[in-house]
């Protein structure tokens, strides 16, 4: 019996998509800054040799103002290094958009980051991400 080599060729790509996609793990970060309005990072590392990639805001909630206890409507996040130096700011409302697109562009390479979110007292941040 003669195997059509597309049908064969085609059954080969989609075994191969489908163990990409289920060995494709999805990982989580949280930020937040508590009710003394200290920051609580999380800690991204990315592996020797590996990217991350596929950034996704979960949820992102502004808190209150720290000094006078006002809500506040904006929000955002940064991802420094482990020498402080800024690697990517995403601000909600302003350019949203923009900072959308550039979020689903971002990838970062081999390091140890911290993630921190803005927003005032009682701020939250959840972002997903993959690695390649």
């Amino acid at each position: 019996m003669h195997q059509n080599p597309m049908k064969k060729l085609l059954f080969i790509s989609a075994i191969l998509l489908f163990s990409t996609a289920l060995w494709s793990q999805t990982y989580q970060l949280s930020a937040s800054i508590d009710k003394d309005c200290n920051s609580v990072p999380d800690l991204l590392s990315v592996p020797s040799g590996k990217t991350a990639y596929l950034f996704t805001i979960i949820r992102i909630e502004a808190g209150q103002n720290c000094y006078n206890e006002m809500p506040l409507e904006l929000g955002g996040f940064l991802i420094k290094n482990v020498q402080g130096e800024l690697i990517y700011e995403y601000k909600e409302g302003i350019n949203n958009k923009e900072s959308h697109q550039a979020l689903l562009d971002f990838e970062l390479g081999a390091g140890i980051y911290k993630i921190y979110v803005q927003g005032g007292q009682g701020a939250q941040l959840e972002l997903n991400y993959q690695i390649k």
